[in-house]
């Protein structure tokens, strides 16, 4: 008999503060993180634009040194982008093999309007990534529901699927789990501020 993997004692909590929650199946290992935003000047649909989180994602990062650096591989069109992440050198003196990660991103938009991206891992071959570890991204949903009464308010739902490495220590595992949870934190805190 198979495990009900969404009952909530599969689930453990990573982070809970700052009107952020991000939990962890441990059966499946996917992750959801669900935060809600409100923003100053600008409307949810300006925000969350391709181009704004490609380029906050860059920046919040960097300040957490844990993406080395990211490229555009191809742009289908404005709603369709393959990605390159390659990540700094977490683990070295561990053993611990150089990080990539290559995904297809695409947005649309479901029935009642409101905002997804989707992503997919992709195969890729560069000199770029030669001898460095691929991260395989099974999965990424984010769904921006906006505010029907409040084009400024809105509540964000990513679920996402990231096999990292089974055979990494403890400890980098829990590293990669903290930059998330801050990253995320300065994320809403920036949004906050538009």
């Amino acid at each position: 008999m198979f495990a009900d993997t969404t009952n909530k004692k599969y689930l453990s909590t990573i982070c809970k503060r700052n009107n952020i929650e991000l939990t962890q199946n441990i059966v499946n290992k996917t992750y959801n993180l669900t935060f809600f935003v409100n923003t100053k000047t600008k409307s949810i649909k300006e925000i969350f634009t391709f181009d704004f989180l490609f380029n906050l994602l860059n920046s919040l990062d960097k300040s957490h040194d844990f993406i080395e650096s990211t490229h555009i591989i191809k742009k289908t069109n404005e709603n369709d982008y393959d990605l390159l992440f390659i990540f700094k050198h977490l683990g070295a003196n561990l053993g611990v093999l150089k990080k990539y990660l290559c995904f297809n991103l695409k947005k649309s938009n479901d029935t009642n309007n409101n905002t997804l991206f989707n992503a997919v891992n992709i195969k890729y071959e560069d000199n770029k990534i030669k001898n460095l570890d691929k991260v395989i991204l099974h999965f990424a949903d984010m769904t921006i529901v906006e505010d029907k009464n409040n084009s400024n308010n809105a509540i964000v739902n990513i679920l996402f699927n990231l096999e990292i490495d089974s055979e990494l220590p403890k400890i980098v595992n829990n590293f990669v789990k903290l930059v998330m949870r801050n990253m995320v934190i300065n994320l809403k805190q920036y949004i906050d501020t538009l």
